[in-house]
């Protein structure tokens, strides 16, 4: 005799149902386990894991690294190691730039042509260093708003006037670059009355300033040119001593003079520091008070 469908369905509802009531009538579903529960769930799993039994640990994150991340340096740095202890400077700017950072190791050479007394072959090795260094970092100014501007000035007679122009015009772009963006110089030429004294040709007036007629100036040299004169090397050490001039009334830098081994090799960028351009610039790119 076959069983309606009906009735099937009716009696399996039935089983599964008086099942379920049967094995779960004592079972409280909302209540929180117990802590005796609990504990015995934790050591399960601690157990399976001290067994490697597939239970993978979360790595914890890692901590901070507590080291300072790394200041950009300052354009005076290391003027306090060059006053107390200069002999580590040079030392110390052998590591730096052993270590790649040349930025810091220009710098610490710096300080031994600025900033300390050495001379004859003890400064030759800090001027070599600038010069290979200075092409490996990139300009301590790179916006040209916001150089100091300071002008170039030369004053001379008219008849000498064509012959001193493109020479202050080359200085002052080499000084803007010597200083690696921080000053901008302009040039500019005063034309006197013609001739010199008796069979003298005209001197030549030599001084920096401010852009604006109220800003501060240098001391005025005055040198004069025979024809047989290079004229933009003897220019070229006139600024040279104008700046040391400055400098010195305005700070304890230093800038070494060009001495006959040389033979006129250097350039500003391997004497004249990049603290001592900005300390010159600020000098002068300001009204006077």
């Amino acid at each position: 005799m076959r069983v309606p469908i009906p009735v099937v369905v009716v009696l399996c509802l039935i089983v599964i149902g008086g099942g379920w009531w049967w094995w779960t009538r004592d079972r409280d579903f909302l209540a929180p386990p117990s802590e005796e529960t609990l504990s015995r769930i934790r050591a399960g799993i601690s157990s399976r894991t001290a067994n490697g039994d597939g239970v993978r640990e979360i790595d914890p994150a890692p901590a901070p690294d507590p080291r300072p991340a790394p200041a950009p340096p300052r354009l005076g740095e290391y003027l306090e190691l060059a006053r107390d202890s200069p002999g580590k400077l040079t030392e110390l700017a052998a590591d730096l730039e052993a270590q790649g950072d040349f930025q810091r190791a220009l710098l610490a050479h710096e300080r031994m042509i600025d900033s300390t007394t050495v001379t004859g072959d003890a400064l030759a090795s800090p001027l070599q260093a600038v010069r290979r260094l200075r092409a490996k970092v990139p300009q301590w100014n790179a916006r040209p708003e916001g150089a100091l501007v300071i002008t170039l000035h030369a004053g001379t007679g008219e008849d000498n006037a064509a012959r001193i122009e493109p020479v202050i015009g080359r200085l002052a772009a080499e000084m803007s670059r010597a200083s690696s963006g921080i000053l901008s110089v302009r040039p500019n030429i005063h034309l006197g009355p013609a001739g010199g004294h008796g069979d003298l040709p005209p001197p030549v007036a030599i001084w920096l300033g401010g852009e604006a007629d109220s800003s501060p100036a240098t001391l005025v040299r005055s040198i004069t040119l025979d024809g047989d004169d290079d004229p933009e090397t003897e220019i070229a050490l006139t600024i040279l001593e104008i700046l040391a001039d400055q400098l010195s009334k305005q700070s304890s830098l230093r800038i070494p003079p060009p001495t006959a081994a040389d033979d006129f090799g250097f350039s500003f960028a391997d004497r004249v520091t990049r603290l001592s351009w900005e300390t010159v610039g600020s000098t002068l790119d300001s009204p006077d008070s």
